[in-house]
């Protein structure tokens, strides 16, 4: 087991000991819902990829929606714990632990790869090009992808780039290992250098984060579902950002929807 598979079966346990994001997950999920609902391909898909699988160990994920809506969904993760974690949660996911870096699919074997914040978590850039280079391999000619990343031009993004991640993990800011990460120009400029053709791109999460995490922790712990639903309502309602000029310095993540 390599530094990067245990470092995610050490946090699945501790997820799964301590389930203390449950409120914010649901804000994360209705996030990321309503991006892939707006992108969802015109024609029928067969075959599609989760390329991990933490959202749906902690959280709904995209899973459920995938699964209406594709005749056949498989899933990977790197860890063995948040893959049999997801798979007890939802027994007829077909998933197999795998690297995203290192794919166990044959060539042009997908109609449509989702992979919403899984590149962001590496230790080199590099791996980031390796991974989407991977994922092209495996998408067949005419595929589409939905990929988003840690949008470097925001702010809050670009302070915790460049400070260490054992001190803002220490003060519980990071939960998670976060790594290299990109704008969206240089990530436009890997994706087509990949061979993918941009078809859209967007900014989603707007709500300040490092504030909206705590609260939700307080909320889940000590308020009653309707003041925790009234919550996520004023959450989402941040999302309107997305339709302003300021979109790419507000946006958690930078989203785009490709072509192969």
């Amino acid at each position: 087991m390599n530094e990067l598979q245990q470092h995610w079966e050490t946090t699945a346990e501790k997820w799964r000991q301590e389930q203390r994001y449950c409120l914010w997950r649901q804000h994360s999920d209705a996030v990321n819902l309503e991006l892939i609902r707006n992108w969802w391909p015109g024609e029928p898909v067969e075959n599609a990829l989760k390329t991990d699988l933490f959202d749906e160990a902690f959280g709904e994920g995209l899973y459920p929606f995938m699964h209406m809506n594709v005749g056949s969904v498989k899933g990977i993760d790197i860890s063995e714990a948040v893959m049999d974690i997801a798979c007890r949660k939802y027994p007829e996911l077909k998933a197999t632990v795998a690297d995203v870096r290192y794919l166990p699919f044959d060539n042009n074997t997908f109609d449509l790869i989702v992979s919403n914040s899984t590149l962001d978590h590496f230790r080199q850039p590099s791996d980031i090009s390796v991974a989407m280079g991977e994922l092209y391999r495996v998408l067949r000619p005419g595929g589409e992808m939905v990929l988003t990343l840690d949008n470097l031009r925001n702010p809050v993004i670009a302070l915790r780039h460049i400070l260490p991640y054992r001190l803002l993990n220490t003060l519980g800011l990071v939960p998670y290992l976060v790594g290299p990460t990109f704008g969206p120009g240089r990530l436009h400029r890997m994706v087509r250098q990949s061979g993918f053709q941009i078809i859209d791109t967007t900014f989603v999460m707007h709500c300040p984060r490092v504030v909206a995490v705590p609260i939700a922790g307080l909320l889940q712990r000590h308020a009653k579902r309707p003041a925790q639903q009234q919550f996520l309502r004023c959450l989402m309602a941040f999302e309107k950002l997305c339709h302003l000029p300021t979109r790419s310095f507000t946006g958690h993540f930078t989203a785009v929807r490709v072509v192969k």
